[in-house]
This record gives C-alpha cells, structure tokens and sequence, in this order.
C-alpha cells in the first residue's frame, strides 16, 4: 500500500537542516512505498496550518543545490507539538494521511487510522 511521507524541521535553522532534507528527499523517491513526501514550511506551524508542500514534485537536481546551502530552504519552528496536534493532522478519511513523519533530529511513526 502506497503513503504518504511528511517531514518537517524543529529548531534553529542550521547548516545542515537543508543537507538533511536533501538527503530525506532522496531516500523518499528510493522508496517504493512512498507515494509523495509533502514538506511542512516552517515546521510545527506549517503543519498545524495544513499548508504543504510536495517536495517530491521538485526536479531532483535542485536538491544538489539546496544541500549546500545553509538554513533551512522550507523553515523551521521552536514550538512542540503534542499528541493532541498529531490527532489533529491525520486527516482520516480525508484526501491523504501520513504513515510516517519526519522530524528532522527525531524520527516519530505514526500508525494511520483505521
């Protein structure tokens, strides 16, 4: 069964949030079980907002680009999220649901709902 993939990035935006994301993008299209990975600007926020991006729509050359520059190309957040807020994202029954979610530096999976 194909999913979808989410990631997002937590904190301050460092040199290597954007290497990292690269490399996620990367490793998703290598997946055969990942339909899309969707990217959330400015972490949390974005998240919250349901304003997504498919990062694997993006010509896989601009990734070598991105990668070597610093900060964080899709933004990023401090604030936490709660199990509440992961409720709250799911979208079950809705047009698509996550299997996985991506927190760059902690790796969270999430069982889709029935």
């Amino acid at each position: 069964m194909l999913a979808n993939a989410l990631v997002l990035h937590g904190g301050g935006p460092t040199a290597v949030l954007n290497a990292s994301l690269a490399g996620i993008v990367e490793a998703a299209r290598g997946q055969p079980r990942i339909r899309s990975l969707y990217g959330a600007p400015h972490g949390a926020d974005g998240l919250l907002q349901d304003s997504l991006i498919e990062l694997t729509a993006f010509p896989p050359g601009i990734w070598q680009e991105i990668s070597t520059t610093p900060g964080s190309v899709i933004g990023s957040s401090r604030k936490n999220l709660s199990e509440a807020d992961f409720s709250q994202t799911s979208h079950p029954g809705n047009y698509f649901y996550f299997r996985k979610i991506i927190i760059v530096n902690r790796v969270t999976t999430r069982k889709p709902e029935p």
